[in-house]
């Protein structure tokens, strides 16, 4: 009886950290919703394919989903896994002037020209943007230092509307289908 009893408060427990987890969670994107990022360009590296590139403004988006790789991050890796990314660029390509997207990644001091290196040696064609200076996490002290708030879709003014990488979460790509089919 007294394993029974013990299963019940091991599993009412477990309930309980997953529930706090999961408010926690959503007290963290309700907190985010409708804030404005800055996105300071002009402090970053552009690169796309094989070369470095002039960074230009594309304020025409309706949409534009910001995806941010801090120093926390191992950012080789994170490079590695852009191909992850690509139906998301196709459709950025086919939606131009309603769907961008910023690929911000923000290494180490340390891993700076491995980062420049990696990005040319993918020759990935859609522009990355390289942060040097942390000038992105600088701007905007809002975004938590879990990389599960790392990804989200901005409006045109900059305000976030949702927060989540839809790679990884089927509800949060659905979402991001259905805000730029609007």
């Amino acid at each position: 009886m007294s394993r029974i009893i013990c299963l019940l408060i091991f599993l009412m427990a477990i309930r309980g950290c997953h529930d706090s987890n999961s408010e926690k969670i959503e007290s963290t994107i309700s907190a985010m919703h409708g804030k404005e990022i800055s996105i300071p360009l002009d402090s970053f590296q552009c690169y796309t394919g094989l070369k470095e590139r002039p960074i230009t403004h594309n304020e025409q988006s309706k949409y534009k989903l910001a995806v941010f790789i801090d120093s926390t991050e191992c950012s080789s890796c994170a490079l590695e896994n852009m191909h992850e990314w690509d139906s998301y660029v196709h459709l950025s390509d086919s939606l131009k002037n309603k769907f961008n997207i910023d690929f911000i990644i923000s290494p180490k001091p340390t891993e700076v020209e491995l980062a420049k290196i990696k990005i040319l040696a993918e020759n990935f064609k859609h522009a990355i943007y390289i942060d040097a200076q942390n000038a992105f996490q600088k701007a905007n002290p809002i975004i938590p230092a879990d990389k599960m708030y790392h990804t989200f879709l901005l409006d045109k003014e900059n305000k976030i509307i949702l927060v989540g990488n839809p790679i990884y979460n089927k509800k949060i790509h659905q979402l991001l289908i259905d805000y730029i089919k609007q």
